[in-house]
């Protein structure tokens, strides 16, 4: 099975914190929604395997407007690229018919890569995207405002051709 987390990285006074998205509470989501980024990162978690993580912390919102971009194009070509915001790093996406691979490039070198089960993963990550996406809709982080009707669809368009 694969398991995504988002992790928010918090500033709070003589302390940083770092809170999982369902574990938010209402004064921390009022803090952040108005940044113009969100600092954190994604965990994937595939046979007791971390994948991503806190090293790779960057701005968890432009990785998920990007990954739901990506998983559109990936079933066009079968590769993508996030670049990183904060780091020289790009998440590279690559589909065949029953794997996902994640590499993590610094340049043009591979950091790091993964294997995963296609199926499971694609789901998972676009599970994960719809809590992040419903935690933005539900309270109107400024951010997303003009772009989440579009977004909610592209999930729906998403959903419907990996699980078919």
């Amino acid at each position: 099975m694969v398991h995504i987390h988002t992790y928010f990285i918090l500033d709070k006074p003589k302390k940083t914190e770092t809170v999982e998205l369902s574990h938010l509470t209402k004064t921390e989501i009022d803090v952040i929604k108005h940044q113009p980024v969100f600092p954190g990162y994604i965990e994937i978690i595939h046979n007791d395997q971390l994948i991503l993580g806190k090293r790779y912390q960057d701005s968890v919102d432009h990785f998920w407007l990007n990954l739901i971009d990506g998983l559109e194009k990936l079933k066009r070509t079968g590769a993508y690229s996030i670049d990183f915001l904060y780091q020289p790093l790009r998440l590279q996406l690559l589909i065949n018919d029953t794997r996902l691979s994640l590499s993590i490039l610094h340049d043009e070198t591979c950091i790091e890569s993964w294997d995963l089960p296609k199926e499971q993963a694609i789901i998972s990550m676009l599970h994960a995207a719809e809590e992040f996406m419903a935690l933005i809709n539900q309270d109107t982080f400024t951010l997303f405002q003009s772009e989440i009707g579009s977004i909610q669809q592209k999930l729906t368009d998403l959903n419907t051709f990996y699980k078919t």
